[in-house]
């Protein structure tokens, strides 16, 4: 089966993992949230599901408290969505700016979720929650302006590059070659300078 289908430029958590390891959210879905009641029981008993079907999936990677942690994470994100009561299919017919916002959002929110999931302990996360929020992660682009640059850039250049057949996904379909061009040219000088200075093991390796 296709295993991923373009998850970073999910609308909301839930359109996330709809997109993003598609073979276990299926599995999850099927043998946990289901079978403990699915969407068919009362809000409070719905938000247990998904908080508890989402702290298995953490325990599955490894039995360590960082992926419990982010399990946990997961699921309070995906029953607050649900208390929201917006599903993916309402957002996707949201004017091209404010998919845009959402995406935006939604990455940020499944990056953090990406510390507690290669975090080693408490502590380091605490550390490196600490440098996100400060910015000395990178001081070379110290400022406000330069922080949100080095995250917002390449979400709208993935965007822009990976249009979908469709107009659901896209946030400007039809740009012109010349645009794409130049995108394309600062996509390189992004990597350039922000890439990491080795090759790094694909995180699901080690499964």
């Amino acid at each position: 089966m296709r295993n991923f289908e373009r998850p970073y430029l999910a609308l909301s958590m839930r359109d996330f993992w709809s997109r993003w390891h598609i073979s276990l959210s299926t599995w999850l879905r099927d043998y946990l949230y289901i079978p403990l009641g699915g969407n068919r029981c009362s809000p409070p008993r719905v938000y247990f599901n998904l908080i508890l079907t989402m702290l298995l999936g953490g325990l599955w990677h490894g039995a360590t408290w960082m992926f419990i942690l982010w399990g946990l994470y997961h699921g309070v994100l995906l029953a607050t969505e649900h208390a929201w009561g917006e599903n993916v299919d309402t957002l996707r017919r949201r004017s091209p700016i404010e998919r845009f916002v959402r995406a935006v959002c939604t990455f940020h929110l499944v990056c953090f979720g990406w510390v507690l999931f290669r975090g080693q302990t408490i502590v380091g996360l605490t550390h490196w929650t600490r440098m996100l929020l400060s910015g000395h992660w990178a001081p070379q682009y110290r400022g406000l302006w330069g922080i949100l640059a080095c995250y917002a850039l390449p979400l709208l250049i993935v965007w822009s590059l990976q249009v979908k057949r469709s107009e659901d996904d896209g946030l400007a379909p039809g740009y012109s070659s010349w645009l794409r061009a130049a995108i394309i040219a600062v996509l390189f000088v992004g990597l350039v300078l922000l890439g990491a200075d080795k090759g790094r093991e694909f995180i699901y390796f080690q499964f």
